[in-house]
C-alpha cells in the first residue's frame, strides 16, 4: 500500500486526527467498490484495524465467507444458513444439550441417514469424539437451551442471548470439524472464540462460518494444534528474552516456565485473555485474520511485555503464574500502547521457524 510523506509524518508525530482521517478515506474507497478486494482489505485492517461499524463484513470477506463480489452475497447467505441449520440439527439429532453431553453411541448409531439432513450425514459418524468435544463445554451453556430436555424443535428460533448463541456455535463447530480434531483447541477453550465471532456478527450463521474459515486459516501452518502452541509458546519465549532480558531473567530466577504458562492465551488466540477488553480483542482479531499466526505471537509478547511492572515486584513463583494466569486484572493490555507495540513487533520480528510453514508475506506500508 503506496503512503505519501505526509501521512507518514504525521502518524509520526502522533497525529491522530490525520491517521483517523485517513484510515476513513480509505476504508470508505475500499468498501465502495463492487467487486471487493480483500488483499487490500487485510493490508487495511493490519494498519489501521477494522471499522467497527465494517467489522462483520471485512471479517467474512478476508475469510472468504463472502465473495467479493455483492451479486452474490444474497445467494451465499442463504445457502450458508441453510447448511448451518443441517448442520447444528445434526449436533442436535445426536444430542447435544447445554446441560447435558452427547448421548450414547448406541442412540447415535441408530440415526439413518433419513432422519440426518443432507448436508450433514459425514458429519454424524463419531458420537463419542464429538461427545469428548462438548461436554466439558456444555456445563457452561444456559440450562434449557433447547427447551428443556427436548431436543431443538424450531432451528430458526431467535437466539438473542450471547452465550446461547456461542453454545450453539460450538456444538456445529464440533460436529462440523470432527475429521480433524487435531486442528482444534481443546473444547474448553473453544468456547471464547466462539463468544468473539458471535459478539461481533448479527446472524449466529454467519459467527459459526466465520469461527469455521478462522480455524482453518490457521490451521493450515501447523500439522497439530499441539504443534501451534508448542510452537508460538517456544517463540514467545524466545521473543521476550531477546526484547526485554531483565524480565526474561526475572521469570527463570522465579523458576516459572513463560513458554508453558502462557500457553492457554495461545490455546484461544487470546479470546480467553479475560482482561482484554471486546474491542482491543477485535482490534488483534483484525490483525490476526489478515495475517499468518506470527501476530498471535506479537499480540502476546506485547500483553506480557504490558505486565512488567507487576511482575518485576514478585518473586515468589506462584504470585508471578497467578498473574500470567489472568487472576490479576491488566488494564495495561487495552491500552493503544500495547497496541502499537504488538504492531512494531510485527514488522520487526522475522519469521519463527514453524515446521511446514510458509514464509510469511510482509504488507507494504
Amino acid at each position: 500500500m503506496k503512503r505519501n510523506f505526509r501521512s507518514a509524518y504525521y502518524e509520526s508525530l502522533g497525529v491522530e486526527r490525520m491517521k483517523d482521517l485517513e484510515a476513513k478515506m480509505a476504508f470508505e474507497t475500499a468498501l465502495g467498490r463492487s467487486h471487493l478486494d480483500a488483499k487490500e482489505l487485510k493490508k487495511l485492517s493490519l494498519r489501521f484495524g477494522a471499522p467497527p461499524q465494517h467489522r462483520e463484513l471485512i471479517w467474512q470477506v478476508v475469510l472468504n465467507v463472502l465473495p467479493a463480489d455483492r451479486e452474490l452475497w444474497q445467494f451465499y447467505c442463504e445457502q450458508q444458513e441453510e447448511h448451518y441449520e443441517d448442520i447444528f440439527r445434526a449436533a442436535t439429532l445426536i444430542g447435544f444439550h447445554p446441560s447435558r453431553p452427547f448421548r450414547s453411541e448406541a442412540n447415535a448409531g441408530d440415526l439413518s441417514a433419513k432422519n440426518v439432513p443432507r448436508n450433514a450425514v459425514s458429519s454424524v459418524q463419531s458420537a463419542s469424539t464429538l461427545s469428548s468435544l462438548v461436554s466439558s463445554a456444555a456445563d457452561s451453556g444456559s440450562p434449557g437451551l433447547f427447551g428443556g430436555t427436548a431436543i431443538f424443535e424450531d432451528i430458526n428460533l431467535h437466539m438473542k442471548d450471547l452465550q446461547t448463541r456461542s453454545i450453539a456455535v460450538l456444538s456445529a463447530l464440533a460436529c462440523f470439524l470432527h475429521v480433524s480434531l487435531e486442528r482444534l483447541p481443546h473444547p474448553t477453550n473453544m468456547l471464547p472464540l466462539c463468544r468473539l465471532f458471535c459478539a461481533v456478527c448479527q446472524s449466529t450463521s454467519a459467527a459459526f462460518w466465520c469461527t469455521v474459515r478462522f480455524i482453518q486459516s490457521q490451521a493450515r501452518f501447523f500439522p497439530s494444534n499441539e504443534l501451534r502452541i508448542l510452537s508460538q509458546a517456544t517463540e514467545l519465549s524466545r521473543h521476550l528474552t531477546q526484547q526485554e532480558p531483565d524480565l526474561s531473567n526475572h521469570l527463570r530466577r522465579c523458576k516459572v516456565d513463560v513458554a508453558s504458562t502462557v500457553s492457554v492465551w495461545l490455546d484461544n488466540y487470546l479470546a480467553g485473555y479475560q482482561s482484554l477488553s471486546l474491542d482491543r480483542l477485535c482490534g488483534i482479531f483484525d490483525r490476526l485474520i489478515g495475517v499468518r499466526p506470527d501476530f498471535l505471537v506479537c499480540a502476546s509478547l506485547a500483553i506480557l511485555i504490558s505486565l512488567k511492572s507487576k511482575l518485576m515486584a514478585v518473586h515468589d513463583g506462584a504470585e508471578v503464574t497467578g498473574i500470567l494466569s489472568c487472576e490479576t486484572d491488566n488494564p495495561e493490555a487495552n491500552s493503544e500502547a500495547t497496541a502499537k507495540r504488538a504492531r512494531d513487533f510485527y514488522h520487526q520480528l522475522g519469521p519463527p521457524a514453524v515446521p511446514g510453514s510458509k514464509p510469511p508475506v510482509t504488507p507494504s506500508t
